[in-house]
């Protein structure tokens, strides 16, 4: 293509992208609906936050006051939030985000800056996250249509967090839906998500639904985020230790590698899992071996090998 043509490309791919603001972003952004307390909407509140050291993902949470006004909006809140955590599927929108990924510039700041002008108002699952978080099981009545957007790629990691967020019912619904979504790329993700939580509690309640991925999942990159995760939930050990151990006989060489490894996280609380750790040591794929052999000097104290040479 012609430096020429390519230029015009770039120009009608940004003329575009303006005409849509106008059409879609400008609704979007004057969509109303948002409950207010103390004369300030929903969204103003959910900007409230401070840091978490514990019980949030995200490292934040929403700070005293904000989390008290959001609870005295209460259920009012919920057609809201929903709203938040659903990326609209404007046939334009994605056509010309498409456009722009198609130009191969995606590094170039103009086109990076039109994305994002292009991301709907509407959309703001961190913020919907927050307040689910404060409202607790009283966010209970959201769980329905949160449960129907793990089965939507754009949308199910959101929603996964916004289920853990409010708490036991979320969870629980989280993994009565997870073996009913068809592809296993998105059930990894899902349980991906769950990579930054460290609330022991969070952990505890979460650790069935990813035991019972590693265990029984048809799909080896399910049953792959699975055992990454449970390598990280040091403070489910009970649940973890076993069931990661039970991995080291997976038919996946990858599963049984990440397996390995994980248990080398678990200190002396993986000791059980000696026997099934060295049992791998003889076993065919390479990795296996030594990320076993690894396992085993961190369970046994003796620090990792100084040479992680093939067994």
């Amino acid at each position: 293509m012609s430096p020429h043509r390519a230029r015009f490309g770039v120009v009608i791919v940004v003329l575009l992208a303006a005409a849509t603001l106008i059409v879609i972003w400008l609704p979007s952004h004057r969509a109303g609906g948002e409950p207010r307390y103390q004369g300030q909407p929903l969204s103003h509140w959910t900007q409230q936050y401070v840091p978490s050291v514990t019980n949030s993902p995200y490292g934040v949470i929403l700070s005293d006051e904000a989390a008290f006004a959001v609870r005295q909006m209460g259920s009012n809140a919920l057609p809201a939030l929903l709203r938040w955590m659903r990326y609209p599927e404007h046939d334009l929108r994605l056509k010309l985000i498409e456009s722009l990924q198609s130009q191969q510039r995606q590094r170039n700041r103009m086109f990076l800056a039109t994305a994002r002008l292009l991301t709907p108002k509407s959309y703001q699952p961190g913020s919907a996250v927050l307040a689910f978080q404060a409202l607790g099981s009283s966010a209970r009545g959201a769980v329905p249509a949160l449960s129907q957007m793990l089965h939507e790629p754009r949308n199910a990691r959101n929603a996964a967090m916004a289920l853990c967020a409010i708490g036991p019912d979320g969870i629980a619904a989280l993994g009565e839906s997870l073996p009913t979504i068809g592809d296993g790329i998105l059930r990894a993700n899902i349980l991906l998500e769950f990579y930054h939580v460290t609330s022991p509690e969070l952990q505890a309640a979460l650790s069935p639904l990813v035991v019972g991925r590693l265990r029984e999942d048809p799909s080896a990159a399910t049953r792959l985020a699975a055992a990454q995760i449970l390598a990280r939930f040091t403070h489910a050990a009970a649940a973890a230790v076993p069931t990661l151990a039970a991995a080291l006989r997976d038919p996946d060489g990858v599963v049984r590698m990440v397996a390995a490894d994980g248990l080398g996280q678990f200190g002396q609380s993986a000791v059980p899992a000696i026997p099934l750790l060295e049992a791998a040591l003889l076993d065919q794929h390479p990795q296996v071996r030594i990320s076993a052999t690894n396992a085993l000097h961190r369970i046994r104290g003796m620090g990792m090998p100084s040479n992680n040479s093939q067994q």
